[in-house]
């Protein structure tokens, strides 16, 4: 008798361990695909992540192409199959039912994160909206894209949809219930609010490159003809929704005509949700809300005009040229040991930097590298070397030459190389077109820490070193007003 209860009892044990463990993997997953979603805003929106759509490029350009489309292919794939219930039949013989969505999320989020680390930016430029007010309206668009999507999770049942719900009732020891067919309300206006929001995330963008084309072209590709699949599975598993489809558009909304379903009610929400699951989508909304101030603060930082700090009169810019960008500077001011009237002497050589720019992102600050910054021969002026600067998404290249410093104690820090303003006397689209930089007509180098050259070192006996000297600064950019 007591082996048999011992026996009982081990097995009892061993099934609350077996639930706990779909629990914690559930949990796990959606962990995981919080991170991912997070960084796939930054990723498209090349916002402070490090390795963005439009990073700089790293390998030829075909290649580059046949990588990205095979990565784009390799998730419409796993996306697509994983979510076929003839799939979701063979793999529950082999994993519990509970932790089938779990799965599929987890292996949607791996995907995009191998998709994230091998992608290949292909530079060049489609187009670059210049206006303030345009670029403000794309930045709208993409706050706007990515909070519908979150929005659209929590209308119709977040924790469902990530598979957090199937994991929870697993561990309270419920049956998995089957969620009914319901019409909230975004779903009122279109079929597919979700893949709208994805639309407006993956196309508003006030600087679309080639790089990015390429991922919205085939995104959207892959977005229509997911939408007939789910949609024949949709009409398989609920009755409903064949009759649901003839009355709501599927993507471009309509605010006409009422959703009347025959033979059945149209309910506001999902029943028996679950005690993981609000029965309404307030708690959606606000972090939704949340998320939207925040990627619209972002745009209005990055849309906002440019404020110069005071400068020594002889470095004041042109009238008629405004700022239009601020970047941040980290590296090296190089010099060269080389003989002189005097003696050796340490002769400047160039600059070697990356510029960032710096904007707010959830609560603190991130940054974006935009170009880098070098001395180059300059096809302007039959091959001179200038300090140039190189954009680095498009490619863009421009190269100036120094129309006044300013070594004024009032503006400049003790042992810092001097404020400059450089006039740009070269210009030249990137191999694809890109022009970012090419509408420059001066720089500001401001706010300077450190580069001057050493007091020591350069003797004859070492004539040809080289001293790389850490310093800091602020570049301003300026076009012509318009």
């Amino acid at each position: 008798m007591n082996t048999h209860t011992n026996s009982v009892q081990h097995e009892k044990t061993a099934h609350v361990l077996s639930r706990t463990a779909v629990f914690l993997f559930g949990v796990a997953a959606y962990v995981v695909f919080l991170a991912t979603f997070v960084y796939a805003i930054g990723f498209v929106g090349n916002i402070g992540v490090p390795k963005s759509l439009d990073s700089p490029g790293t390998g030829s350009g075909w290649n580059a192409l046949w990588i990205d489309l095979g990565l784009l292919s390799l998730f419409a794939l796993q996306h697509s199959i994983m979510a076929r219930p003839a799939f979701k039949r063979v793999i529950t013989r082999f994993i519990p039912r509970s932790a089938e969505r779990s799965t599929y999320v987890l292996a949607s989020s791996l995907a995009l994160c191998l998709l994230f680390w091998q992608w290949q930016p292909l530079g060049g430029s489609i187009w670059d909206v210049d206006s303030m007010v345009g670029r403000g309206i794309l930045y709208a668009g993409f706050a706007f894209g990515w909070g519908l999507v979150l929005i659209t999770t929590f209308v119709i049942n977040h924790f469902d949809l990530f598979g957090l719900r199937q994991v929870w009732r697993e561990v309270k020891g419920q049956p998995q219930a089957k969620v009914q067919f319901v019409v909230p309300v975004l779903y009122r206006i279109v079929r597919h609010p979700l893949y709208v929001g994805w639309l407006f995330a993956f196309w508003c963008t006030p600087t679309m490159t080639i790089t990015h084309l390429l991922f919205a072209t085939v995104t959207t590709a892959y977005i229509l003809v997911a939408i007939r699949f789910e949609e024949a599975d949709l009409v398989n598993e609920h009755h409903q929704y064949a009759v649901y489809r003839k009355q709501v558009p599927m993507l471009i909304p309509r605010l006409t005509r009422e959703v009347t379903l025959a033979g059945a009610e149209a309910m506001v929400n999902r029943a028996d949700s679950g005690p993981v699951m609000s029965r309404n989508p307030a708690a959606g909304l606000g972090l939704a809300a949340v998320l939207c101030l925040v990627l619209t603060s972002t745009a209005t930082a990055q849309m906002g005009r440019v404020a110069v700090p005071p400068v020594p009169d002889n470095l004041k810019a042109p009238s008629g040229h405004t700022a239009y960008l601020k970047t941040s500077a980290v590296g090296t001011q190089n010099y060269v040991c080389l003989p002189g009237a005097e003696g050796p002497t340490w002769t400047f050589l160039g600059p070697q930097a990356t510029l960032f720019v710096t904007f707010p992102w959830f609560g603190g600050q991130a940054q974006q590298q935009v170009t880098t910054h070098f001395l180059s021969s300059n096809p302007s002026e039959a091959g001179t070397a200038r300090p140039a600067w190189h954009h680095s998404a498009d490619s863009s290249t421009i190269w100036g030459r120094v129309a006044a410093n300013s070594t004024d104690p009032i503006f400049v820090a003790p042992g810092s190389i001097p404020w400059l303003l450089v006039e740009i006397v070269g210009t030249q689209r990137g191999p694809t077109g890109g022009t970012f930089l090419t509408d420059t007509t001066y720089i500001h180098r401001l706010n300077t820490s450190g580069g001057v050259k050493p007091n020591t070192g350069c003797e004859a006996q070492t004539i040809g070193a080289v001293a790389l000297v850490p310093y800091s600064t602020d570049y301003y950019f300026y076009k012509r007003s318009r």
